[in-house]
């Protein structure tokens, strides 16, 4: 699996290959700057030793001084480059993550945890970053720094390399191990940072019920012990990371060398200046292997947080299908015939055999029980779902044979549940047409009769809505949403209850407003207002995910034993006709 992640992370550092080479080289020339001081040290303390002329040791320590400008100029290019890469890399993989969450068919969304999502797009794309931007350019420093040291080490006294020779496989298995040991339980700490991060939006997003039911301490107490699960795997990744044999290994390196060396120089074997050469580039491969602990680590995370961000991404779920057919509008009718639709296949049907016609320019009123399929058939309308049997034809053409945008750009719907985004009152009018004018946004406003209290505002038409819009009524949420589908000038209507939480005298001036607009277009309302259904052309009745019902109101009022229960307790209605 980790050579898997590693391919895919390395298929987003090669989208910027410039960077990506400038990083590599970069680093390599970083850590030659510095470890090349210590060679000139070295050549100093030799100067003084066989008392060389001041001027000629003046002139080295001139060239130490160059080396080390240099390297700070080099450090802060090649640092600055790396973390441009890094952020590039990570910006790319949030937006292919949101752009492969977008495109998943509904059904996928419905079973997703915000928070899991949340943690994987923010805490996982950090652990990467991390990864990134300084782990990868220390990795190919350290990497440099053995071969260079190697190198040195012979070309000055190979005796002394030896015992880097014999060590530098072993540390790296050491390592290896180490990162083997500490990767199950940092997949499991990120696992339970996104349970940590869905309750934290649950219990946000429910604060109000949670204060509702006087259960803070309920919601405190759950927060509390997935807190308490996250700090136990932080406690036991904390001490798996805590022993480092590595470092051990480098510090017996070290002493090793020291001695030899005090023994070469016993015997004129090596100078004393050759020996800080020794002695300063063992000193920065230790103090670099202390650093590789934190990149081990760094990179371990990575590499959990790549396999969780990659498993989203790449999840094998099939897509809604579209075709490449302009949709114009309606022309003809919208058909269900022989429509059965469930929400998964260890669940009921949620609609059954739904045979209906609807005409271009019908108003057509859906009524039925709570549960009894109207919300899901609005769906299959607006193609958030495919029907498992049966089919969705418009004007003839199977819906799946449409262009999605066309199609959706012509079909526009009113929830009941209003969702409006954390942005301005005209920003969430013009959602749907982002080019919309002013003058239409305030005409859509109007319509929905929400220009009144929209201008009653301070701000007006540039007031912040609160995040769903919790700064306004529901009558308020209900007004802009209505003007947010009507801006779009849609050949297709759909309202689903979109006027339960008016007050008799909005909705009456809301539908005597766009009672106009309801007959030039192809309409569908899931409502309950005797109002609204008494001028549909078409009552549709739905019971236990069936359509029992499919006449205009007068009629099937008096026929249709299902529909009259819906009104019975509030209305007097006429004599039930029994067919014979």
């Amino acid at each position: 699996m980790k050579n898997k992640e590693i391919k895919w992370i390395v298929s987003y550092l090669n989208r910027y290959p410039i960077l990506f080479f400038i990083t590599v080289v970069g680093s390599v020339i970083e850590i030659i700057l510095f470890s090349s001081p210590n060679l000139i040290i070295g050549k100093i303390i030799d100067l003084f030793v066989t008392n060389a002329a001041i001027s000629e040791i003046i002139d080295w320590i001139i060239y130490l001084l160059i080396l080390v400008t240099v390297q700070a100029i080099v450090f802060y290019i090649v640092a600055v480059i790396n973390e441009l890469h890094a952020h590039r890399v990570t910006t790319d993989m949030t937006a292919d993550l949101y752009q492969a969450l977008q495109f998943r068919p509904l059904h996928y969304h419905d079973g997703i945890k915000i928070g899991d999502l949340m943690a994987r797009a923010t805490g996982d794309t950090r652990a990467i970053n991390i990864g990134l931007s300084p782990a990868i350019r220390i990795l190919i420093q350290i990497a440099t720094l053995l071969v260079t040291s190697l190198a040195v080490f012979i070309y000055i006294n190979w005796k002394l390399s030896i015992l880097l020779f014999v060590s530098f496989p072993i540390y790296v298995i050491l390592v290896y191990y180490y990162g083997k040991k500490l990767g199950p339980e940092s997949i499991a700490l990120r696992e339970v940072f996104g349970e940590l991060s869905v309750n934290s939006h649950e219990l946000f997003r429910g604060i109000n019920e949670l204060k509702s039911y006087n259960a803070e301490k309920i919601g405190v107490d759950k927060f509390s012990q997935i807190s308490e699960k996250h700090a136990g795997h932080v406690r036991k990744f904390g001490m798996l990371s805590a022993f480092y044999p590595p470092s051990l290994l480098i510090n017996i390196v070290l002493a090793l060398t020291v001695v030899y060396g005090v023994y070469l120089i016993s015997i004129n074997d090596l100078s004393l200046g050759e020996f800080v050469v020794f002695i300063g580039l063992i000193t920065l491969i230790q103090f670099m292997s202390r650093r590789i602990k934190r990149i081990v680590n760094m990179t371990v995370r990575m590499i959990a947080a790549a396999q969780r961000l990659q498993e989203m991404m790449e999840d094998d779920i099939p897509h809604l299908k579209f075709g490449n057919k302009e949709f114009t509008g309606i022309e003809e009718s919208i058909e269900f015939k022989n429509v059965f639709f469930r929400y998964s296949d260890d669940r009921e049907w949620a609609l059954k055999d739904i045979n209906l016609e609807i005409k271009k320019g019908e108003t057509i009123a859906i009524v039925g029980g709570p549960g009894s399929g109207k919300s899901t058939f609005i769906k299959l309308l607006l193609r958030l779902y495919d029907p498992q049997q049966g089919e969705i034809l418009i004007n003839g053409t199977k819906i799946g044979e449409y262009d999605s945008n066309t199609l959706r750009s012509q079909i526009s719907s009113i929830e009941q549940e209003i969702f409006l985004f954390s942005d301005t009152v005209s920003g969430n009018i013009a959602f749907g047409r982002p080019d919309a004018t002013m003058d239409e946004i305030i005409d859509a406003a109007k319509m929905a009769k929400a220009d009144k209290f929209i201008q009653s505002f301070n701000e007006g038409y540039d007031t912040l809505v609160g995040e769903r819009g919790i700064t306004l009524s529901g009558g308020q949420k209900q007004r802009i949403a209505i003007a947010r589908a009507l801006i779009i000038d849609p050949s297709v209507l759909i309202m689903d209850d979109a006027s339960s939480a008016l007050d008799a005298e909005t909705e009456y001036q809301i539908q005597s407003a766009i009672k106009t607009v309801l007959k030039t277009r192809t309409s569908v309302i899931i409502t309950h207002r005797l109002s609204i259904i008494s001028d549909s052309d078409k009552v549709i009745v739905f019971d236990n995910n069936s359509i029992v019902a499919n006449g205009p109101h007068h009629e099937i009022l008096r026929t249709s034993l299902e529909y009259r229960k819906l009104f019975e307790h509030t209305y007097e209605l006429p004599e039930l006709e029994v067919s014979k």
